[in-house]
């Protein structure tokens, strides 16, 4: 092995916060980061969800998920829905998290498109296809 040769896992890390910071800053004008957006997403999609498949669709720890769910539910975005006989929690969007997330889309897609435009639509799909195999 070449002594010189970069750490794989470094280097996607770099790539990882270079990404992230990119969407934080497309995301600023409505004060979501790119995780809370994908919460809201996925919660979005999921409809009323448990706090567990939330967990699983967005690759999250229960506990990582529920900490950062706090800042989205106090500003009411995210509310729990459950029973109180209900042994776990019942996620889904408020109103006005349903209109945050429709004003986030468009910032999003912008970056998805600077994205695209700065590294090329093929070559994006080769590296997920690669990363996905990882």
């Amino acid at each position: 092995m070449k002594k010189d040769m970069p750490c794989y896992c470094i280097s996607i890390r770099k790539a990882s916060r270079r990404l992230m910071a990119l969407y934080d800053r497309a995301l600023e004008p409505v004060q979501l980061t790119i995780s809370q957006f994908s919460i809201l997403r996925n919660t979005d999609r999921l409809g009323k969800c448990s706090l567990s498949d939330l967990s699983q669709k967005t690759d999250l720890e229960r506990t990582s998920l529920v900490r950062m769910l706090r800042p989205l539910e106090e500003r009411g975005l995210i509310e729990d829905v459950s029973g109180k006989k209900e042994r776990s929690r019942i996620l889904q969007l408020t109103p006005d998290g349903k209109s945050l997330l429709a004003q986030a889309m468009p910032l999003w897609q912008q970056a998805q498109e600077e994205i695209e435009e700065k590294a090329g639509r093929d070559s994006i799909e080769q590296v997920l296809a690669v990363l996905n195999r990882l």
